[in-house]
């Protein structure tokens, strides 16, 4: 592979700004995943890279376009990236045309999930932006740079979508990665420190934390879920590889607990046993989480997890409605729910459930008999959420084929620069409850979870030192701050 030279180049990713207020500053800050994946493959590569977390900046109160146009003047970048979701579309836009104003001969890439899923639609809305990265974007995003550097045109990169002449939007599927533990481990050295970031406190259980990402794709075809960026193909690090990253968090950062941000990952067992006996051997004392299926685990499983330091299992329940599980293509059912919870606990292990709200033809009895069912099951902590349709999923295909849903102007963005969270607020109304009704079976939801007697008692019970009582304030002070919001914009 050819290899540029590092005062040849310089290359600026940008992570935006989630939301357009910094009043939507909730729990969780974490380090971003994909423009220090990319940047650890462009710095192998001999480019300079330096990396802008724009939402760092704001969640801290730091006004986020005078950093950006300090760096433009500053470095002049040969090619700027920036990172893409749905309800960042209008920051997105904003900085692609800041970069332009002041950079106009650099390139502009977007990656991400909206422009995985409507690569078309985004080139249209911008003119600012030159191409976008459809799926993984370490090797798509390194072969666009050496284009732009040569002025060359991107239309025949695998994975990336650009103008072509005239109007015409071409693009080229890429394959993806079938090796991950050949990528370099993420260049969190571009970052702000470490320790700055911040996670709800049910996330950890000691600090320092962060998050790794040990494995891409999700076997599952569940309905309401895109997997524009990394597909349905799974495949996973080495657990080799897996431990050497935290052992290196350990040493350079100081990390004791990890938080895993895979889809499921517990999909491959016989990775999950090896990474468990390696963790044991290594003895690391470093904690963590993780997402994992319902239908994966099993209680030896579960057992191994805990005595490798696993000390939290997040679980995508959704329903506790069998019919709109059906209906999720979830392919679970509520009594193998129901007893996996229970052989989590049994198992030692703190259980963490999502619970989605507003799915098709669901009624008001059926949000009920959810948020009954999350109490019966005893979880640690439970989260509801508004079920907003994602760009690349099924159900967004569906309902934008009806006409019921479109991002194909700058305005149809507007409704998430307005203070609106996207998974606590109906954006768009699929079930049988009204608008504001959902609002308020949102807040019922956690109210009827989190203050039972019991549920507070049995917190209190399980505090065992300073940094309990801390995660419990955090997470009393998260709760409290969350249904404020919601009453004073009813207000």
């Amino acid at each position: 592979m050819r290899t540029i030279e590092s005062k040849s180049a310089s290359v600026l990713l940008i992570f935006p700004p989630l939301s357009s207020k910094r009043s939507l500053r909730v729990t969780t800050c974490m380090p971003p995943q994909g423009v220090t994946g990319i940047a650890a493959v462009l710095e192998r590569e001999g480019i300079r890279v330096r990396i802008l977390d724009l939402n760092f900046a704001q969640q801290k109160g730091i006004p986020w376009r005078p950093l950006l146009r300090d760096a433009l003047s500053d470095m002049r970048p040969a090619a700027v990236g920036i990172t893409c979701t749905t309800p960042a579309v209008l920051n997105v836009l904003e900085i692609a045309a800041d970069v332009k104003s002041m950079c106009p001969s650099s390139p502009v890439f977007a990656g991400g999930p909206h422009p995985s899923a409507l690569p078309e639609s985004l080139l249209r809305i911008s003119r600012d932006i030159d191409a976008v990265v459809c799926g993984e974007g370490e090797y798509a995003s390194l072969e666009l740079i050496r284009r732009a550097l040569d002025h060359a045109p991107f239309s025949d990169i695998p994975g990336v979508a650009s103008r072509g002449e005239g109007e015409a939007i071409k693009s080229r599927p890429g394959e993806v990665i079938a090796d991950l533990d050949e990528l370099p481990f993420p260049a969190r050295h571009l970052l702000p420190p470490l320790h700055e970031y911040y996670y709800a406190g049910h996330c950890y259980d000691r600090l320092p934390v962060t998050s790794i990402v040990t494995s891409r794709g999700c076997p599952q075809f569940c309905r309401f879920c895109s997997q524009a960026v990394f597909g349905h193909k799974y495949r996973a690090r080495g657990a080799s590889s897996v431990v050497s990253e935290i052992g290196y968090l350990k040493k350079k950062h100081g990390v004791r607990c990890v938080m895993f941000m895979d889809e499921t990952f517990t999909a491959d067992k016989r990775r999950v046993y090896d990474f468990c006996a390696r963790m044991r051997k290594e003895n690391l004392k470093v904690t963590w989480l993780c997402y994992a299926g319902i239908n994966e685990v099993d209680d030896d499983m579960l057992r191994d997890m805990k005595g490798a330091g696993c000390f939290q299992v997040y679980y995508g329940i959704e329903s506790g409605v069998q019919r709109l599980l059906d209906l999720m293509h979830k392919k679970i059912d509520v009594d193998r729910i129901s007893a996996v919870v229970a052989r989590t606990r049994a198992a030692g292990l703190e259980v963490r459930g999502q619970f989605m709200l507003n799915y098709f033809n669901e009624t008001r009895e059926d949000i009920q008999k959810t948020i009954a069912f999350a109490r019966k099951l005893k979880l640690d902590y439970a989260e509801f959420s508004v079920f907003f349709p994602l760009p690349g999923s099924e159900v967004f295909s569906s309902l934008s084929a009806e006409g019921r849903i479109s991002f194909s102007r700058p305005a149809d963005f507007e409704v998430f620069q307005q203070g609106t969270s996207l998974f606590l607020d109906p954006i768009i109304v699929l079930g049988k409850a009204e608008k504001t009704e959902l609002r308020g079976l949102v807040k019922k939801a956690y109210r009827d979870f989190y203050l039972r007697a019991g549920y507070i008692l049995g917190r209190l019970l399980k505090i065992r030192s300073v940094q309990d009582i801390r995660k419990n304030l955090e997470g009393m002070a998260a709760f409290t701050a969350g249904l404020d919001r919601f009453y004073k914009e009813e207000a």
